[in-house]
């Protein structure tokens, strides 16, 4: 099934995961992720939080196919097109998710 890039952009939550007991025993560090879901891939992607203004990419298929930008509380994605281009862009609000 193929997705458009606009329907694939609308279709991810962006989540900043702190905590978990699970991971803190085994490794003693406190878990900070940016957690991103996309409904239609069905995929999800997770890259180590280290600032507000954090930029970064996530792939498929060894493809990057989104690049993002966080600016405080707003994630700002943008759909890579197979050029090199920017196919479609949106911003999310971001989820805070507090875990023990």
């Amino acid at each position: 099934m193929h997705f458009s890039p606009s329907e694939i952009l609308a279709s991810i939550d962006v989540t900043h995961e702190q905590g978990g007991m699970e991971e803190y025993m085994l490794t003693g560090v406190y878990p900070d992720y940016l957690s991103f879901t996309c409904k239609v891939l069905k995929t999800k992607w997770r890259r180590k939080y280290y600032s507000k203004s954090q930029k970064g990419s996530l792939k498929s298929a060894g493809r990057t196919i989104i690049n993002f930008q966080l600016v405080d509380d707003t994630c700002h994605l943008l759909y890579m097109a197979d050029d090199g281009t920017i196919a479609h862009q949106t911003e999310k609000h971001i989820i805070h998710l507090m875990r023990d």
